[in-house]
């Protein structure tokens, strides 16, 4: 194909990364949770996350592992990793399931997530299940790379190349941090997101999932 519709993992990630690390401040100990090993997205997410932790003095990353994007593996490499590391200050996780997993454990053994003065778990995909999280208080944020977007102008290219047009050879979608102060703005999308079944059509678009996806167009700089 001669086009690229997608987005940047490693750029992503960095900027999931950076607000944690504005929202850690100081001296402070974080741990990152790798996805699948062998997976180019795992191996940029991980590169994206500890370009933002190099920016930062006093931020220390005290232990990197894989977690195979899973969310029972998260649980337990989390586990491990609290015994060996008690004093962590935020889970840096390449996607949202391990961010959940992550979260479960650490209140399983008794340690405070979320809020201003507990261990900060950040996810990346902006997946419901990390959406209700944020809004429940638990994980600190996700980021949204705006899927919707891209499927829409796949879906528009592939037209124009049908028609003997010429498309660009790459476009990215840029994302959006999710955190509590803006989660009830992406909480219906993902709900409506989660209703709709693989490789089974999903009849009318509703008129809140077309206002979004203008509202991506804009936050992405470009015209539909």
């Amino acid at each position: 194909m001669p086009n690229f519709v997608g987005e940047d993992y490693q750029e992503l990630a960095y900027l999931m990364g950076k607000d944690v690390c504005e929202k850690l401040g100081g001296q402070s100990n974080v741990i990152i949770l790798r996805g699948i090993e062998a997976a180019s997205s795992s191996q940029q997410r991980t590169a994206g996350f500890e370009q933002a932790i190099a920016e930062y003095d006093g931020i220390t990353i005290v232990d990197s592992q894989s977690a195979n994007y899973d969310q029972d593996t998260a649980a337990g490499k989390m586990a491990n990793i609290i015994q060996s590391h008690s004093d962590i200050d935020a889970a840096l996780c390449c996607n949202d399931l391990m961010a959940c997993g992550a979260v479960n454990d650490l209140k399983e053994n008794g340690k405070k997530v979320g809020g201003d003065d507990g261990i900060l778990v950040a996810g990346l995909d902006g997946n419901l299940l990390a959406l209700e999280s944020i809004e429940a208080s638990e994980i600190y944020g996700t980021l949204y790379d705006w899927c919707l977007l891209q499927g829409y102008i796949s879906v528009v290219q592939a037209y124009d190349l049908i028609q003997g047009k010429e498309v660009p050879e790459e476009t990215l979608t840029v994302g959006t941090v999710i955190t509590a102060d803006n989660v009830s703005d992406y909480i219906p999308h993902g709900k409506e997101l989660a209703a709709w079944d693989m490789g089974s059509p999903i009849g009318e678009v509703s008129d809140y999932m077309k206002a979004f996806l203008d509202s991506g167009f804009e936050q992405n700089g470009m015209k539909r």
